[in-house]
């Protein structure tokens, strides 16, 4: 190991000492420090230099790459050697590794395959929170409450720029917080209107400043490149202008780094806001915005949205390292106007992988600890999806196919169309890991495409497109787009590289064509679309179009799979010259599918209803088929009496119309042989209920199931009355048909002293009740009179038992009692009665059912000329009001006790010395 240091002190060196004492001391420490505060490189370097094992986890691959890189130089160490680095599509490391940095979806699949080969581990920029980084803080904290640090020795070290370090450190279990401050060049903070973005940037670069221009994504970058060079051409200047965005391939990012004669101008996504640090930038413009994916309508979309305040210091930040610097935030929204941290991923983002993971640990998602609470919404989606790609089953237990998912890295989907094609041979496998490439670089084909398709087998499909342009890069270069290309191809080498799948290169047979285009589709079975003119929708939701790329464009077929994504689009209006934005709602690596193939791929999320209805004393058949939740179609069939679905399916509807006739035939040959039968009964072997009709009941029953017979059962629906009363003379009178009705299929219960309708479905009776009325239920009201359970319904609430139903509706209350008592209610405050209190205040705000106390919280709010106490629904909203104004809520407590001290010595006649 190479003990030499590097030259030049940093602010984090002061603290050196302090920091390597507590990492003795705790198994956790929390270290915050100021952007340029030197700790993605210091302390990763003193526990090395210590002889530890050391991990470094960071949020993206161009700083695990640079930082290991930028250290292993300046030790004198070999990059690769006892300093390296690691992410999920390249790395640079050996056995002699010491000191690795790595990405944290690399890290999360260590965890995934239990292995703690560290003995410290480093978790910089936390404040992203993104999915990682939210699942290694909750092992963390479970690793805490077992004591696992402890008894092996292991150090984490919790690092970033700005962070609620105190409410960490209370999930950590009270883990030691430091802070170090940042370099001391001051940076001065502007804000200008958006206009002025490319004016100011020109002014800087004629002043010879080199600048770094934050900007939402890779589209506005190209743009605004192309306006500034067209503006300094014309006056006569001259600068570098780079583009650093997540699509450049190694070479291209790593110019930003380099220093030029003329002035740099780096215009950069949110890329560079964190652990990247080009060090001769002394003015930093900002947009106020990144692009970021959300989840709108179930559906993924990329929305460019306004920074947080915490994201324009960091960005802020950039500027300054070597001498004074400039912070332009070139935006309409002013910087305290922002929400004080960003929304974290977890909040917002799909959460399969995640879920997925817990349940193959055999934890609940919904008991794990994360730092942030995701939506519960966002898990019952994820569950959903999981079964529709076979992950788990109906009670949410990991499958065979799903143990394998959670090991590979790669998305559910693409593990899904992975499985799928180890079915077949190498080179099907091999085939389906380009596409899934093609997928995780989000398609190869640059906008010169024209949508036309290049492939001259039976399978229509614009995956199966691109791989066959892949194949074929000379022939059709003009259509690649080739930095996603490269991306594509570091995708497909490390995914080789990880799933030990050797490259194959021969031309594939029809079957193994076949097995390609059934993996394809294996992976997009969610989501399936018909057409509908030149659209294309599903059940209940907005319609949607082809990408205009698609192959499928020019002729579309009734059914497709395809990823349905949210384009948002900014033009410019020809008539007001305002640019107005709209939002695409489109379908891309789109495919054709049967609906026979579709329940070939995926028996355990295909599945088929069918319902009789009588209209005009005709008896029609009601076919639904269902994938997932999703009913795809549904069409109408004459009744085939010989299948037992049909049969079943038509039982209510018989016993109904008899129930419904005037006459009442008497059996009474079948009633006195049934009751002479009873009574012989011995006490042992007579049946469990209590009543000879009780037992009748059950005769009648079987009696109507041996009499519906395919060639009597359509006198039920086409018959005179002179058949009818022969019918009805077979089988049983209208008064005991409605007994057997009643006990059988209940058409209405009693609910909270409410009568309400029964519904049948696949999960069994079902009951609608306004959630207000539950507040008067009882828990035996959950079930029918025949003892079935009863599936409750609560204004839009899926209630399987009594205790979620209780949950349900306590929630309802907790929300309904904020809003209507607490929400607006604030009370004047006197500084001497809550000066000393901690807020937030726990209170109990109302009862729930069960008596369950309805909590909420208690803040200051503290406003121009006095201090008010104010209500929050909750613990989490109430901590971020507290942490918004914790500043001026502690220099006032610190102003008013100051007061008070002197008004005590005043009263004794002392006097204060100033």
């Amino acid at each position: 190991m190479t003990e030499s240091v590097p030259a030049g002190t940093l602010p984090i060196d002061a603290f050196q000492d302090t920091i390597l004492q507590q990492v003795d001391r705790h198994p956790v420490v929390i270290l915050t420090a100021e952007t340029g505060a030197g700790k993605s490189t210091r302390v990763p370097l003193w526990l090395w230099q210590r002889g530890m094992r050391v991990r470094v986890t960071q949020p993206r691959r161009i700083a695990a790459r640079s930082l290991s890189h930028y250290l292993a130089e300046i030790t004198g160490t070999p990059w690769g050697g006892a300093i390296g680095f690691q992410t999920g599509l390249d790395r640079c490391c050996s056995r002699q590794t010491r000191l690795l940095y790595l990405t944290d979806g690399v890290q999360m699949q260590r965890e995934i395959q239990a292995k703690r080969d560290w003995d410290a581990l480093i978790l910089d920029e936390v404040h992203e929170w993104n999915l990682n980084q939210e699942t290694l803080m909750g092992t963390v904290r479970e690793n805490l409450d077992r004591g696992v640090f402890r008894k092996e020795k292991k150090k984490v070290v919790v690092m970033s720029a700005t962070l609620q370090a105190n409410r960490l450190s209370n999930f950590l279990k009270d883990a030691p917080v430091i802070s170090v401050p940042g370099r001391g060049f001051p940076v001065t903070m502007h804000r200008h209107h958006p206009e002025f973005m490319l004016s100011d940037a020109a002014q800087l670069v004629a002043g010879g400043r080199n600048i770094l221009v934050f900007l939402p994504g890779k589209r506005e970058i190209e743009d605004f490149g192309e306006q500034l060079e067209a503006a300094l051409k014309e006056d006569g200047l001259h600068a570098r202008i780079l583009p650093l965005h997540g699509e450049l391939g190694i070479r291209d990012q790593a110019r930003v780094f380099q220093h030029y004669s003329q002035p740099k101008v780096v215009l950069a996504t949110d890329i560079a806001q964190t652990s990247l640090t080009i060090d001769d930038i002394d003015a930093v413009i900002d947009s106020g915005q990144k692009k970021e994916i959300q989840i709108r309508k179930g559906i993924e979309g990329l929305y460019p949205v306004d920074i947080s305040r915490a994201e324009c210091l960091q960005r802020a930040g950039r500027a300054g390292r070597v001498r004074s610097g400039q912070y332009i935030l070139c935006a309409e929204r002013e910087m305290d106007e922002r929400p004080h941290f960003p929304e974290p991923e977890i909040r917002r983002l799909n959460l399969e992988s995640v879920v997925l993971r817990m349940i193959n640990w055999g934890v609940s998602p919904r008991d794990f600890p994360f730092f942030h609470s995701p939506k519960s919404g966002l898990i019952t989606r994820a569950l959903q999806r999981l079964e529709v790609y076979g992950a788990i089953t109906t009670e949410s237990a990991i499958t065979e196919d799903g143990k394998h998912m959670a090991g590979l890295p790669v998305s559910i989907q693409s593990a899904r169309m992975l499985l799928e094609a180890r079915k077949s041979s190498s080179r099907v496998t091999d085939t389906v890991l380009k596409a899934i490439a093609i997928l995780e670089a989000g398609g190869i084909v640059n906008r010169d495409f024209p949508g036309t398709s290049v492939h001259e087998g039976r399978f229509q499909s614009d995956i199966l497109n691109q791989i066959i342009i892949w194949n074929n890069q000379r022939q059709f270069r003009a259509y690649i787009h080739h930095k996603k290309l490269s991306l594509a191809k570091e995708i497909l080498r490390e995914l080789r590289s990880r799933l030990k799948v050797k490259a194959v290169h021969d031309e594939w047979s029809p079957g193994e064509e076949a097995a390609v285009y059934r993996a394809i589709l294996s992976g997009f079975t969610e989501w399936v679309f018909r057409r509908f003119g030149d659209i294309y929708s599903r059940e209940e939701e907005e319609a949607r179009r082809l990408d205009r790329q698609s192959i499928l464009a020019a002729e579309p077929p009734e059914w497709i799979t395809g990823q349905p994504f949210d384009l948002l689009v900014t033009r410019t209006n020809p008539q007001s010259g305002e640019a107005e934005q709209f939002q695409l709602a489109l379908i891309t690596f789109a495919s054709r599918i049967s609906l026979e193939l579709l329940e070939d791929l995926s028996p355990f999320s295909y599945r088929h209803e069918r319902s009789v209805r009588v209209r005009n004393h005709t008896a029609i058949i009601r076919h639904r088929v269902f994938f997932g939740d999703q009913l795809i179609i549904e069409y109408a069939a004459a009744p085939d009496w010989s299948q037992p679905g049909d049969r079943d399916a038509a039982i209510p509807h018989v016993l109904r119309w008899i129930r419904n006739q005037k006459e009442e035939l008497p059996l009474n040959r079948h009633r006195k042989r049934l009751e002479s039968e009873f009574s012989r009964l011995p006490r042992n072997l007579a049946p469990k209920k209590k009543s000879f009709n009780d037992y009748w009941t059950r005769f009648l029953c079987r009696e109507i199931s041996s009499r519906l017979r395919t060639d009597r059962l359509d006198l039920f629906f086409h018959f005179d009355r002179f058949n009818g009363r022969l019918q009805l003379d077979r089988l049983l009178p209208a008064a005991m048909i409605r007994k057997l009705m009643d006990a059988r299929w209940p058409e209405k219960t009693v609910i909270a002293g409410k009568t309400v309708n029964v519904e049948y479905t696949k999960k069994g009776a079902r009951a609608r009740l306004p959630i207000r009325n539950f507040a008067d239920a009882e828990p035996e009201e959950m079930f029918l009179a025949t003892g079935q359970p009863l599936v409750l319904d609560l204004d839009g609430r899926e209630c399987l038992d009594w205790k979620s139903a209780v949950d349900a509706y306590n929630q309802w209350k907790h929300a309904e009692v904020f809003f209507q008592r607490w929400r607006l209610r604030h009370r004047p405050a006197r500084m001497e009665d809550i000066v000393d209190l901690d807020f937030p205040i726990t209170f109990e705000g109302g009862k729930g059912k069960k008596n369950q106390a309805l909590v909420f919280f208690t803040a200051p709010i503290i406003g121009k000329e006095e201090i008010v106490l104010g209500h929050f629904p909750d613990k989490e909203s109430a901590c971020r009001h507290m942490d918004a104004i914790r500043e001026d809520w502690n220099a006032r407590r610190e102003a008013f006790r100051s007061r008070e001290i002197e008004r005590i010595f005043q009263k004794k006649g002392w006097r204060v010395k100033s």
